[in-house]
């Protein structure tokens, strides 16, 4: 098995996709996966916690999935966020001092 891999780079707004595909790059991607096999994107979303910290950016997502396509991962699926409801999320929210 190999090390474990963290890059960590400075961006801005207008930059931040071609950041990504660096640090899909750095992170080593196209050594890690196979491109026959569908590449399931989890993206996170917590509805009882409207954090960034908590929660997938979209620029995050959205770089990803160009990123993964531009390397030949054509076959990519999301995932679906176990356990969490719409609708519970909004009663959560409109029950706080979040909202």
């Amino acid at each position: 098995m190999s090390k474990p891999k963290v890059a960590v780079l400075r961006v801005a707004p207008d930059t931040v996709l071609d950041e990504v595909e660096r640090l899909v790059d750095l992170a080593g991607v196209s050594t890690a996966l196979a491109r026959g096999a569908t590449t399931i994107l989890k993206d996170n979303i917590s509805w009882h916690f409207p954090f960034p910290a908590a929660n997938t950016t979209p620029w995050q997502l959205e770089g990803t999935i160009r990123a993964l396509a531009r390397r030949g991962f054509a076959d990519q699926g999301r995932g679906h966020e176990v356990g969490a409801a719409p609708a519970e999320g909004a009663d959560a929210r409109a029950r706080s001092d979040l909202s």
